[in-house]
């Protein structure tokens, strides 16, 4: 629905926005809320934003530079992903060792999806021609 909608906007960014924002919003309740079902729905909600919103990012990255550049970009989110797959797992075991909860650690997280909600809202993005018509480039057509 997410891409459906962006697709027919031709709006990446503020999508993508409205998803990390909704994923934030849904990692902060898990935190706080007493319920461990509720918790698990609120999880699920963030879930369901990450999964919608990773086809815009994608979208957009690969709007933003073509070619090499472009396969270099992918290639540097890939590597950061890796460490933030590393790193992660780590810090929130630190901080829950540290408070005795998980719910800082979800707090942290909701943080850095505020942060990346704030970066694709305000990020300079402008679609190309092809995405708004759905015209095959004459590069690509002959």
């Amino acid at each position: 629905m997410v891409s459906r909608s962006s697709d027919k906007t031709g709006d990446r960014k503020f999508h993508l926005a409205a998803v990390y924002l909704l994923a934030a919003v849904a990692m902060l309740g898990s935190a706080y809320v007493a319920s461990p079902v509720l918790a698990l729905v609120f999880l699920c909600i963030v879930g369901f934003s990450l999964n919608a919103g990773n086809p815009l990012f994608w979208s957009i990255n690969a709007s933003l530079l073509t070619g090499a550049a472009g396969a270099a970009s992918i290639a540097l989110v890939n590597t950061l992903a890796q460490f933030g797959g590393l790193i992660g797992p780590w810090c929130i075991g630190l901080i829950k060792d540290s408070t005795g909860s998980f719910s800082w650690a979800l707090v942290g997280i909701a943080g850095f999806l505020l942060v990346a909600s704030a970066i694709a809202a305000t990020m300079r993005v402008k679609p190309r021609e092809t995405e708004l018509t759905g015209a095959i480039p004459s590069s690509v057509a002959h």
